[in-house]
């Protein structure tokens, strides 16, 4: 069944759970981690309507990524790469299920990093004075 960019990608992302043990990996590795939240300020392009002839989800997932375009200069600095790192990069965390071709990330992977730098970090709620 022929599908859509948009409606393939949709279904990688319900579909991440599958990938949940991947997240580990951004705790073990810096350079990793570093890409994972430089990915999300990178600008993707694609076209949304294109149309997959593909029917396997291995193949699905690299035609996605065939068919994106990014600044990977761009994303060089923001993950503090050099350019020459960026291709493997990428590469690792699209194996990995971690980036998605639409600028998003692995929603487990977020809420994992976010858990723990609010255990990281002295983050502590104002508290109101009665001082008048």
């Amino acid at each position: 069944m022929k599908q859509k960019f948009s409606d393939i990608l949709n279904i990688f992302k319900q579909n991440e759970q599958d990938y949940v043990e991947c997240v580990i990996l951004l705790s073990e590795d810096d350079l990793l981690r570093n890409a994972f939240l430089a990915w999300r300020s990178i600008v993707t392009e694609y076209d949304s309507d294109l149309i997959c002839d593909f029917n396997e989800e291995k193949y699905q997932w690299e035609w996605l990524w065939e068919n994106t375009k990014f600044d990977y200069n761009k994303f060089a600095v923001l993950a503090n790469v050099k350019k020459y790192e960026v291709i493997d990069l990428v590469d690792r965390l699209r194996a990995f299920h971690l980036i998605y071709p639409d600028g998003t990330c692995h929603t487990y992977g977020r809420a994992y990093l976010r858990e723990t730098i609010k255990r990281k970090l002295p983050i502590q709620k104002e508290q109101k004075s009665d001082k008048k």
